[in-house]
């Protein structure tokens, strides 16, 4: 396993709700990337898409959970980065 580093995490500004991060950005020995971070409607996060330029995104992690927050599919499970998150927040075991 590398070692990663999250160097910036990106929230969407908002005064009435706290919102997940939109992005975050991590170096690992390969280099830095951003991933582009895609939610349910109830905060659960779905997806991750790694920027490879300003034009190109690459989804590299889609996640299906079921009503109680277990994961019941991962596209990568070996794709480090953020923690598959339910809407509760809390981190999820793989399948």
């Amino acid at each position: 396993m590398t070692a990663l580093s999250i160097l910036t995490w990106l929230y969407r500004e908002s005064i009435h709700l706290t919102l997940p991060p939109q992005a975050v950005t991590v170096q690992d020995p390969q280099g830095t990337t951003t991933y582009l971070l895609g939610y349910d409607q109830v905060g659960s996060l779905k997806a991750a898409a790694a920027m490879d330029g300003p034009q190109e995104v690459r989804v590299v992690k889609l996640i299906d959970y079921d009503a109680f927050g277990n994961i019941l599919a991962d596209s990568n499970p070996a794709t480090s980065g953020p923690a598959a998150r339910f809407a509760d927040g809390r981190p999820r075991p793989r399948p």
